[in-house]
C-alpha cells in the first residue's frame, strides 16, 4: 500500500467517525429532550455511591462526673475510612446554659468489627463533650449539618443486676427454645431479657408481648419500654433500590450475619449505665447454675474476687432439646420436654483455653466494645477471665443427641411447667389452644444452620479470601426462601432518611424510628 493509499483510508476513517459522532449528537438531543438531562450526562458512567449508615445515637449526661459524651454507631463503606479526608465526621453541640451556646467537639471514631471479605465496617464515633448539652448535630464529608434522632438512657434508680442481650433471629419458630430460655431465667432471677428481631411467627410474637407486659422480655421499637423482656427491631439498611443509589449491592449482605455486631453494642450502650453485668448470647445457649441459683448473685460473688476483671468467659457444654417437629407429633408437655429431653454432654465443655468458643458476661462500666465471644476493648488495667464451670456454664442446644452420651438437666420440671401456666392464665389464654396456633415444625432451621457452617472461616487463609461476606444473603436455600415467601410473619421495619455529602458520591442514610409489621412474607436477610 502506498501513502495515496494510505492517506484515503485514514480520510475515509475519519468520515465515518464523523457521521457516527453527528449521529450521536441528534441521538443525544432527542434523548435529552425526553429525559431533560444534559446531553454529556448521557456517555458518563453512573457514580459509584459511597454509604454511611447513622444506626442510632446515645447522649449520656453525667452531670456530677462532669464527662458527658455522645456515641454514635455507623456502618461505613470501606473506601471511605480509607480516605480520612472524605471521612472527617464532626460533632456541633449546643448548650442553652453555655456561655458560647454551639461549639465544634473534636471527634473520635472506633473500628469495632471489619471482616475482610465484607464491603462495610461497623464503627463507634464518639463525641466526648464533657458536660451536659440541650442538642447534638453532625458533619460528614463536608455535609451540611445532621440532626440524629438521640437516645439518652433511661437510668434507674437502682441498677439492674442481670441483663440478657440476645442475638437476632429470623423466621423465628421454636418457641418451645423460646419458652425454656424464658422460664429458667425466670427461675434464676434474670432482670431483663433484650430480644432483637428481625422476623418472627406471629404466635411467637403475641407470646413475646405477654412477657413484655409480665416484666420478664424488654419489648420495644426504638425506644425502651419497662419489661423484663424487651423485643426490638433488627437494624436493616436500605436497600440501592429503596434510595435510587448506585451501590449495585444489598448493604445487609454486606455487614457478618446481617447486622448482629451492630445490635450487640445497640444493647451495650444503651444499658452500660444502668446494668451491673451483660451477657451476650443466643436463644440456642442457656446460661444456668448448677442449682440454678440466682444468677446475679452467682456473678456478683465472683467480681468481687476478681476486681480486675471486666468480661468473664462463660464456658459451654454441647446440649441437646427435643426438636420441635417430635415434640409436636409426640404431643408431649412442657414437663416431659425439661425433665427428658434437655440434655447436655459433661465430657464436651468448651472454653476459650481449648480453642473452642463459649460466650461472655461482662462488667459493661469497664468493657468498651464486644464480638460474638469475647470483649475487643477493655478500660485499661483491666482484664478478662475465665469464668469456673461449677459456678455457671451455658448448655448449647445445638448438636444431635446421638453425637454424645447424654446427661438429664437436674430440673424440677413439674414446678417449672406450673409457673409458665399459672403465667399465660393470667392474660386469660387457653394453652391448649394457644399451641394449636404455634408453628409445629422447624422448616428452615437445617438450611439456616448448614449457611452457617459453610460460612465459618477455613484454616486456609487463601481460601476465606475468596469466600463472601458470611451472610445469609449469601448462602443457596432457595427452597427455604420459596417458603418464607408463603408464611405469615411478624417483621421488622425501619424508616430511614437521606442526605448527601458536599463530597461527590457520598450517601448517609440516618436510621430515624423502628416498629414490627404483620405480613403474608418473612424476612430473612
Amino acid at each position: 500500500m502506498n501513502k495515496y493509499q494510505i492517506f484515503a483510508a485514514v480520510n475515509l476513517v475519519g468520515i465515518l467517525l464523523l457521521k457516527f459522532n453527528i449521529f450521536l449528537l441528534f441521538d443525544g438531543r432527542e434523548k435529552q429532550q425526553q429525559s431533560g438531562k444534559s446531553i454529556f450526562s448521557l456517555f458518563k458512567r453512573p457514580t459509584q455511591i459511597k454509604q454511611i449508615f447513622v444506626l442510632r445515637t446515645f447522649l449520656y449526661s453525667h452531670r456530677k462526673e462532669n464527662r458527658s459524651s455522645t456515641i454514635t454507631l455507623l456502618n461505613v463503606q470501606k473506601h471511605l475510612l480509607d480516605r480520612l479526608n472524605w471521612f472527617s465526621a464532626k460533632c456541633l453541640v449546643h448548650s442553652a446554659n453555655a456561655l458560647f451556646p454551639t461549639w465544634e467537639v473534636p471527634s473520635k471514631l472506633i473500628v469495632l468489627h471489619n471482616v475482610g471479605q465484607c464491603r462495610l465496617v461497623t464503627c463507634a464515633l464518639i463525641c466526648p463533650h464533657g458536660r451536659p448539652v440541650d442538642e447534638v448535630v453532625f458533619r460528614f464529608a463536608a455535609s451540611k449539618p445532621i440532626k440524629f434522632p438521640v437516645s439518652v438512657p433511661n437510668l434507674p434508680e437502682k441498677k439492674v443486676s442481670l441483663l440478657l442481650c440476645m442475638g437476632r433471629v429470623f423466621f423465628f419458630e421454636q418457641w418451645h427454645m423460646f419458652i425454656t430460655a424464658m422460664e429458667l431465667y425466670r427461675l434464676q432471677r434474670v432482670d431483663t431479657v433484650v430480644a432483637y428481631i428481625m422476623s418472627v411467627h406471629p404466635a411467637i410474637y403475641e407470646l413475646m408481648q405477654m412477657y413484655a407486659m409480665e416484666g420478664l422480655l424488654k419489648l420495644m421499637q426504638m425506644y425502651a419500654m419497662e419489661g423484663l423482656l424487651k423485643v426490638r427491631a433488627n437494624m436493616e439498611m436500605p436497600s440501592d433500590t429503596a434510595h435510587g443509589t448506585a451501590t449495585r449491592y444489598n448493604p445487609n449482605s454486606e455487614t457478618e450475619w446481617n447486622n448482629q455486631i451492630v445490635d450487640l453494642h445497640d444493647c451495650l450502650y444503651e444499658h452500660r449505665d444502668g446494668a451491673e453485668f451483660i451477657a451476650f448470647l443466643d436463644w440456642d445457649d442457656l446460661l444456668i447454675s448448677p442449682t440454678f441459683k440466682p444468677l446475679p448473685g452467682v456473678f456478683r460473688k465472683f467480681a468481687a474476687y476478681n476486681a480486675d476483671s471486666a468480661t468473664f468467659l462463660v464456658p459451654r457444654y454441647q446440649s441437646y432439646l427435643l426438636d420441635l417437629e417430635s415434640f409436636s407429633e409426640k404431643k408431649y408437655t412442657l414437663r416431659t420436654l425439661w425433665e427428658r429431653w434437655l440434655l447436655f454432654d459433661k465430657q464436651s465443655l468448651q472454653n476459650m483455653r481449648q480453642k473452642v468458643i463459649g460466650k461472655i458476661v461482662v462488667r459493661p462500666k469497664f468493657t468498651e466494645s464486644v464480638n460474638y465471644h469475647n470483649a475487643t476493648k477493655l478500660s485499661d488495667g483491666f482484664r478478662e477471665i475465665d469464668f469456673p464451670p461449677n459456678d455457671a456454664s451455658i448448655l448449647h442446644l445445638r448438636l444431635n443427641k446421638t453425637i454424645f452420651t447424654m446427661d438429664k438437666l437436674q430440673i424440677d420440671g413439674a414446678q417449672l411447667e406450673r409457673t409458665f401456666l399459672d403465667f399465660v392464665r393470667r392474660y386469660n389464654k387457653s394453652m391448649e389452644a394457644f399451641r394449636d396456633r404455634l408453628p409445629k415444625t422447624e422448616s428452615a432451621i437445617g438450611d439456616f444452620l448448614n449457611c452457617y457452617l459453610a460460612s465459618t472461616p477455613d484454616k486456609d487463609r487463601a481460601k476465606n479470601l475468596k469466600r463472601k461476606c458470611p451472610s445469609v444473603h449469601h448462602c443457596p436455600i432457595n427452597k427455604t426462601k420459596i417458603e418464607l415467601t408463603e408464611q405469615e410473619c411478624v417483621n421488622n421495619v425501619n424508616i430511614w432518611s437521606q442526605y448527601h455529602s458536599n463530597v461527590r458520591g457520598i450517601a448517609i442514610s440516618v436510621l430515624e424510628r423502628s416498629t414490627f409489621e404483620r405480613t403474608n412474607k418473612c424476612k430473612f436477610s
